[in-house]
């Protein structure tokens, strides 16, 4: 698995931007809002949790973007502050862990190779 070496998401849990969709919604919040994980995470480092937890032994590296031949150029810092968007709501986001974890019991049923 190769990644692009220092870059720091932060990846959300699709069924959280929908609940925070909606939460938005129903307490009426207007103007503009961040609505990700507060969590920031290297891609390489999610790739590693990710291989972990499904006990696959994957080598994983990561390499300058120019080295990847990629057809746009990628933010290194692509990660969102929701700050704003957790003060007004309360909400909190599921860790990455937790996800990587429902997503692998969703998998269960299926071999994994």
């Amino acid at each position: 698995i190769t990644c692009i070496q220092g870059q720091v998401i932060s990846p959300t849990w699709v069924k959280d931007a929908a609940q925070a969709i909606v939460l938005g919604c129903t307490l009426g919040l207007s103007g503009l809002y961040n609505v990700a994980n507060q969590e920031f995470i290297a891609r390489d480092q999610l790739a590693e949790q990710f291989t972990a937890a499904l006990g696959i032994d994957h080598q994983i590296v990561s390499k300058p973007q120019v080295e990847l031949n990629l057809l746009d150029r990628r933010p290194l810092k692509s990660h969102l502050d929701s700050t704003r968007f957790l003060q007004k709501t309360g909400m909190e986001f599921t860790p990455m862990r937790e996800v990587i974890s429902a997503f692998i019991r969703r998998l269960r049923p299926v071999s994994i190779k």
